[in-house]
């Protein structure tokens, strides 16, 4: 699906330009794109089975200033396969933008924390609230608990 993505990009006079992808885990690209489509939109986007990655079609020249830790940008195969669009590539959106896809890679990475993060909690919140009259309030009035 991608080889490496070259700042100088040498192409033969009438060719179509390179295309460039920025692949993320799975797992953070779902909930971008998500964000994306809910928000400002967002182009193809390609699942890579074989690397259990999702990969952004954004505009040529991106891998220039692409530097988000934990992603790529690499120019892309002609024809991707081991895997499916998760957002098809005749969307009306031809690329997603570049500073738009940083923002919500980056909300999706907060987000991914903030879960994970609840899920390794102590508390199930699957679990019945504790039983009042195990667990007794003070009286608000006296400050005094119940007998």
């Amino acid at each position: 699906m991608e080889e490496s993505c070259p700042s100088n990009h040498s192409r033969k006079e009438g060719a179509a330009p390179p295309r460039e992808v920025v692949t993320v885990p799975s797992r953070q690209g779902l909930e971008a794109a998500d964000l994306l489509r809910l928000s400002t939109g967002v182009g193809p986007v390609f699942h890579d089975r074989g690397a259990d990655s999702l990969a952004f079609l954004v505009p040529p020249g991106t891998a220039e200033q692409w530097d988000l830790p934990g992603s790529q940008c690499h120019r892309a195969a002609a024809d991707p396969s081991a895997g499916g669009w998760v957002v098809p590539p005749h969307t009306d959106t031809a690329v997603t933008d570049p500073q738009i896809l940083r923002a919500a890679l980056g909300r999706a990475a907060q987000t991914i924390r903030l879960a994970d993060a609840f899920a390794q909690s102590p508390q199930d919140p699957a679990a019945p609230p504790p039983d009042d009259a195990a667990h007794p309030h003070p009286d608000p009035s006296t400050g005094q608990q119940p007998r």
